[in-house]
C-alpha cells in the first residue's frame, strides 16, 4: 500500500461556497478537515475545525443557502468542531468521486495552507497514479511526498496547525519545556515575533491538544 502527501489548490481559491464563507470572514478562521464523505446523493458531509468567534460562526452558517444542516460543538474556548452537511458543489465532489471510484482512502485530517488542503491518500501504486491523471479542471497538485504507507500512531501532533508546529518547535528550541525551564514566555514571543499574551495562549492551546489525545 503507497501514500501520496499532496496539497490541492482550486484555481479560484476554495473547494466549496461553505469554505468560502469561512475563509472570507475575519472573524473566523479554517483549522483542520477531520472527516470528509461524498453520500449517496452527491451532497457531502464534513467536519470542520474552526477557530474563532461563536456568535459569527452560527450567524454565517445560519445564513448560508447551500448548508442543508449542521450543528456546533464548543471544543474549547474559541475553538469549535462544525458537522456540515452541504449542497454538492465543485470541485469537492469530483474529487470525492476519485476516491470513491478508485477506492482510495484519505488520511484524515486534513489541514488548510495557503491556497489550498494538505492531504494523505492511501491505495495502490497504479490507483494513485491515476488519481492524480484524473483531477477535475481547475485543481493544481503538488505532490510533496510518496513512500510505503506504514499506520502509525502520530495523533498527538497530527491535529497542531501550522503556526502551532511553529509555537512548539521555537518554544522546544528555546528550552521552554526543559527541566528546570530555561525559556520565558517573552522569549518565545519574540523569538515568534508576537506579543508574549499570544504566545502565551498558542502554548495553551497546544498543550491542551497534546493532553487531550495523550488521556484519550
Amino acid at each position: 500500500m503507497r501514500y501520496l502527501s499532496l496539497v490541492l489548490s482550486p484555481s479560484d481559491g476554495t473547494f466549496h461556497p461553505v469554505e468560502e464563507m469561512i475563509a472570507d470572514n475575519p472573524d473566523l478562521r479554517r483549522g483542520h478537515v477531520h472527516h470528509i464523505n461524498l453520500l449517496s446523493d452527491d451532497t457531502v458531509a464534513a467536519l470542520y475545525e474552526i477557530e474563532g468567534d461563536g456568535d459569527v460562526l452560527h450567524r454565517a452558517l445560519e445564513d448560508s443557502d447551500e448548508i442543508l444542516s449542521y450543528d456546533v460543538i464548543d471544543v474549547s474556548g474559541d475553538t469549535y468542531h462544525v458537522y456540515v452537511h452541504v449542497e454538492q458543489g465543485e470541485p469537492v465532489v469530483g474529487l470525492l468521486s476519485i476516491v470513491d471510484d478508485r477506492r482510495l482512502m484519505i488520511d484524515t485530517p486534513m489541514e488548510f495552507v495557503d491556497g489550498g488542503v494538505r492531504a494523505t491518500v492511501i491505495g495502490e501504486q497504479e490507483t494513485l497514479r491515476e488519481a492524480l491523471d484524473d483531477l477535475p479542471e481547475g485543481v493544481k497538485v503538488d505532490v510533496r511526498r510518496v513512500g510505503e504507507y506504514s499506520p502509525q500512531d502520530d495523533r498527538v501532533l497530527a491535529n497542531l496547525t501550522d503556526r502551532q508546529h511553529e509555537v512548539l518547535r521555537v518554544a522546544a528550541r528555546l528550552g521552554y519545556y526543559d527541566v528546570p525551564r530555561s525559556a520565558t514566555h517573552d522569549e518565545v514571543a519574540d523569538a515568534l515575533g508576537c506579543a508574549p499574551s499570544t504566545a502565551s495562549e498558542h502554548l495553551r492551546k497546544i498543550e491542551s491538544k497534546i493532553v487531550d489525545v495523550l488521556v484519550d
